[in-house]
């Protein structure tokens, strides 16, 4: 029975929600939320545009949502930055005080295309760049250099950061450098050079919220807006009859003045940073010469790579189900699945793609078989494409089950052999490795690197009809791919494993 509600009704009802239901709790930044641990490794997205790139960076104010995934870009590069043990940093003598230690290609102020080591001091007061140190440059003089800020850090946020903080940034740097042969005859004229640096603006923590998925798992983040602008001139000095002469040289640089936004996640870091084209006004712009987004990265896992349908008679239809985890930060998700020698005219997923797995998340993936032909499942595969970098693509699965009239060889055996593919892989101690054979044989197995060079032979005589497993430790490996060789007498298959620490 249906009852009639009124807009009074309707806004008594909303009344009561907004006053029974938890407000979100407001995203704030603590000291101990910036990621340090050594070795931690950071991947983005990047994609670069000087006509602009579409963009929509959101609003500002409690509570909102950022859709990162609304963005149809062609991303141009995928760029890492890396956490260094700061003690083992170089040039760390200079900035001792330095706790945090980036290495980057895009780091927070930089005048030149160098991968820089970004020293950084993160304690109660704050999140402080302290210093840039640019990697050589082999291609030619870009003038990168150091920029040492250690008597005046930059505040790259306040701590606690926390919505409707904002900050000014101003930096003056004058540095002077002697004339390096390598310059080139441009400067062979000159004693030295005088790097004059500026760079002036604000940032400010205008909103937060939970966004949807950004490239992986859902985290809350605050937004950071900042205008910046700044300039790079070089002076040539030279001595001439014991007068100092200074020249402007045509060697500058000019960051022109542009919006940012940039949202951090607490524990994860930076998730996404786009910034508006040169000049722009509108600190709501469409359009962005930069787009950088974070790509937080699942790790699936399937504890039984098979699926069995049993026995399933023509006419009827089987179900078997899949069991994939995700203890990742990011979301996993399963893009394709393909079927080996036409099955996918046989058997579907009955689940919707794409599959999204979210972090420390599983999902449960079942398939429909509707046998058209006596067929044993026995050596088929099916092949799970998914965004998980450190696996395979696809993720073999192997099939079994079949017809009760299937072709199989005697008492039941296999009519060839089937090497499937070893469990777990990657794997960084231990994995199985399955094959069956149709009758009692000479049985070889072997392991080689990628080279094609032998590396161990781990089966070498008569095994008899049947299915077999062999649990393998990997002692004498180092992490790199191999391939493992089923050979029993005259058939031969490979499959290929990843052997990571």
């Amino acid at each position: 029975m249906k009852f009639p509600i009124d807009c009074r009704t309707y806004a008594i009802i909303a009344a009561i929600l907004f006053l029974v239901l938890p407000a979100s709790a407001q995203v704030v930044i603590e000291p101990d939320d910036i990621p340090m641990e050594p070795g931690s490794v950071f991947t983005y997205q990047i994609a670069t545009d000087p006509e602009g790139i579409g963009v929509d960076v959101g609003q500002s104010g409690e509570d909102r949502h950022y859709d990162f995934t609304q963005f149809d870009i062609e991303f141009d590069d995928i760029v890492s930055d890396t956490l260094l043990e700061p003690e083992e940093a170089p040039d760390i003598e200079d900035f001792e005080e330095s706790n945090r230690v980036l290495f980057t290609n895009s780091p927070a102020i930089n005048m030149a295309a160098n991968a820089v080591y970004q020293y950084e001091l993160v304690n109660e007061e704050g999140w402080m760049l302290l210093g840039v140190v640019p990697q050589p440059n082999e291609e030619g003089p870009d003038f990168a250099f150091p920029m040492d800020f250690t008597e005046n850090p930059i505040t790259l946020m306040p701590m606690p950061a926390e919505y409707e903080d904002e900050w000014d940034i101003a930096m003056e740097l004058r540095l002077p450098l002697a004339v390096q042969e390598e310059w080139g005859e441009e400067f062979a004229l000159l004693d030295s050079v005088i790097i004059n640096f500026a760079v002036g603006g604000f940032a400010e923590i205008d909103g937060w919220g939970p966004p949807p998925p950004s490239r992986g798992g859902e985290v809350d983040v605050i937004r950071q807006h900042g205008v910046l602008g700044g300039e790079l001139t070089i002076i040539g000095v030279r001595y001439l009859f014991g007068q100092r002469i200074e020249i402007e040289l045509p060697f500058g640089y000019e960051l022109e003045t542009s919006h940012s936004y940039r949202w951090f996640a607490p524990d994860v870091g930076e998730i996404a940073q786009i910034t508006s084209l040169p000049l722009e006004e509108d600190p709501d712009f469409e359009l962005a010469s930069e787009v950088k987004l974070r790509y937080l990265p699942p790790a699936l896992a399937i504890d039984e790579p098979r699926l069995d349908f049993g026995e399933v008679h023509q006419g009827n239809a089987g179900v078997a189900s899949l069991t994939i985890q995700n203890e990742g930060i990011g979301a996993g998700i399963i893009s394709e699945i393909d079927f080996s020698n036409g099955l996918e005219q046989e058997i579907e997923s009955l689940e919707e793609l794409p599959i999204i797995i979210d972090p420390e998340g599983e999902a449960t993936i079942r398939f429909l078989w509707m046998p058209q032909e006596d067929r044993d499942l026995e050596g088929e595969t099916m092949g799970l494409h998914h965004n998980d970098p450190t696996m395979d693509n696809p993720i073999v699965i192997n099939l079994t089950g079949g017809t009760p009239n299937s072709i199989k060889g005697s008492e039941g055996l296999p009519a060839q052999i089937n090497l499937h593919q070893n469990y777990p892989n990657p794997f960084n101690s231990q994995t199985a490795i399955n094959f069956s054979i149709p009758k009692s044989d000479w049985v070889t197995l072997d392991i080689f690197d990628i080279t094609g060079k032998q590396i161990e032979r781990l089966i070498d005589g008569v095994l008899s009809a049947g299915g077999h497993d062999y649990l393998y430790s990997a002692d004498k490996l180092v992490p790199g791919v191999y391939f493992y060789r089923l050979s029993a007498g005259s058939k031969t298959q490979i499959r290929k494993m990843v052997y990571v620490k």
